[in-house]
């Protein structure tokens, strides 16, 4: 049966990892998905047409039968991860990325909770953040912490997800699609995909880091700009293509959100020494969310005093 070990009759994970340049890091990439404590595991590399010698570093893993090593042109990180989808065997797929690497108990930590809650259909947990020496960037794990597992609404407010993290079901990502190879969503194609698992399945969380998210120069995190622009794509194209979801999330909420994106747009592009174009994310801020756009352009110290006043009127007004 497709997904199940014949041995074990466990479920079998797939674990997609698209790589482009990636020799520093992969061989770290590859150990810790062959080191998994949940053994059955199958690893489908695709070498998105890599000008340094990734193929060479690969090949040796390939004596591990739980390895399979495919190379295409360079078509972009959603096309591999594509492809790689197409070759899945397993009932679950985890993505990783070559300079990111997992705990050994990760996939042991995350397959039960498929079993104990069969609407599940993508979980995730934290993630470390880590430089390209393996020192750590910040003490707390990397991006935002939900309180519980992100619906789809808090999805669309804020991604908590990051691509290392998930584990998710193979039928659910075939069934909405796969990864957008559009140019558009680039480097946010996993978060796309999120939102539309997220628009008919339940979302789960896993209280733990068990995943270290690497921070350099050559990721395209770096590229603040980029990525904003590219969550804002993805924005755009779920309002396009889920006609319910504006109504789910509330007008407001929307406009809310989108403001506060064009306002880190606006301080990415303040920190290029591009003004012409900071201005431009700002006004389009404004725009979407008069409210946000001002109140956000304070700083902490100027909305301390605001609310300092406020409260201050306030009493005045209720005659204390």
């Amino acid at each position: 049966m497709t997904g199940i070990n014949a041995s074990t009759g466990r479920a079998t994970v797939s674990v997609l990892l698209p790589v482009y340049n990636g020799a520093r890091f992969v061989s770290r990439a590859i150990e810790s998905v062959l080191g998994q404590t949940y053994r059955e595991v199958e690893l489908v590399i695709v070498n998105d047409g890599s000008q340094d010698n990734s193929a060479e570093v690969i090949r040796p893993y390939l004596r591990d039968e739980r390895v399979r090593f495919i190379e295409q042109v360079n078509r972009g990180v959603a096309a591999a991860r594509n492809r790689a989808l197409r070759e899945a065997t397993g009932e679950f797929v985890g993505l990783i990325d070559q300079d990111d690497f997992w705990l050994p108990d990760k996939l042991n930590r995350q397959v039960p909770v498929f079993m104990a809650r069969p609407e599940v259909a993508l979980v995730h947990c934290d993630a470390l953040a880590i430089d390209k020496d393996d020192r750590f960037v910040a003490a707390t794990p990397w991006g935002p912490r939900p309180e519980e597992a992100p619906g789809f609404v808090q999805l669309f407010m804020g991604n908590p997800v990051t691509a290392c993290t998930a584990l998710f079901r193979r039928e659910a990502a075939v069934s909405a699609g796969g990864f957008d190879t559009g140019a558009a969503v680039n480097f946010a194609d996993e978060y796309d995909l999120w939102l539309r698992i997220a628009r008919s399945h339940e979302v789960a969380y896993t209280d733990a880091p068990l995943a270290y998210y690497r921070l350099h120069d050559a990721n395209n995190s770096a590229d603040k700009a980029v990525m904003v622009l590219a969550t804002l794509a993805v924005r755009r194209k779920t309002l396009r293509d889920q006609p319910e979801a504006e109504v789910r999330v509330g007008r407001m909420r929307v406009r809310e959100r989108v403001a506060r994106l064009y306002l880190t747009l606006h301080r990415a592009r303040l920190r290029e020494g591009r003004p012409d174009l900071a201005i431009a994310a700002w006004l389009t801020a404004f725009w979407h969310s008069p409210r946000h756009a001002v109140w956000l352009s304070l700083s902490q110290r100027e909305r301390n005093r605001f609310d300092w006043y406020r409260t201050r009127i306030a009493r005045l007004l209720r005659g204390h």
